[in-house]
């Protein structure tokens, strides 16, 4: 019956798999989706997390904690932070890493951004932020719309809002050769292009 009225199978089930894990998932963070595997991927891949000896991973707007308990779970060693603006998703993060086996492995904290942690010290920045321009928010399907965290969706006018101050952020808080792995919109990589040559 909830499903028939437009809640998403995975609140219903209140759980959801995202890799190796099995997330608790609800109301409080963005739906871990397969293109956010591919983010998790591309990490795992790069130089800086199979070169760098452990490496101090940052995730920033962590929602359900997915990306950076997948990155604690598959990668050997490390340093694994999970950030978020918002209260409720990391307290969903901490269930997840209680739940998974992972509390030991990862630091959550509340964080606008990353601006907070030492200069050049990250080696890994990964971000899944918000990217839909505000206006095609509220033309979302129900499901999205009408159930999953507006803050997770909502990224301003252009969608580029969150990616701005991060990488504003990430200009202070990068070690020299390090990755920035972002998750972005379809239409999103000429933009994202010119702003990272910009940074």
């Amino acid at each position: 019956q909830r499903v028939a009225k437009g809640e998403p199978v995975q609140y219903v089930l209140g759980q959801w798999d995202f890799r190796k894990l099995t997330l608790k998932v609800d109301r409080r963070a963005l739906i871990p989706r397969p293109e956010t595997e591919l983010l998790v991927d591309l990490v795992l891949k790069s130089r800086q997390a199979r070169e760098t000896p452990k490496p101090l991973v940052v995730d920033v707007g962590t929602g359900t904690g997915c990306i950076v308990l997948s990155l604690a779970k598959e990668m050997r060693d490390g340093l694994f932070v999970g950030l978020d603006i918002s209260a409720e998703a990391l307290a969903l993060a901490r269930e997840n890493a209680a739940l998974t086996g992972l509390e030991g492995r990862v630091l959550f904290a509340e964080s606008d951004g990353c601006g907070e942690l030492d200069p050049a010290s990250v080696d890994v920045l990964v971000s899944n932020p918000p990217y839909i321009p505000s206006k095609v928010v509220d033309g979302l399907e129900p499901h999205i719309r009408d159930h999953e965290p507006r803050l997770a969706l909502d990224g301003g006018p252009d969608g580029l809002d969150v990616y701005r101050s991060l990488l504003m952020d990430a200009v202070v808080v990068l070690k020299p050769g390090s990755g920035v792995f972002l998750e972005i919109g379809d239409e999103q990589g000429h933009a994202l292009r010119e702003m990272l040559e910009e940074y």
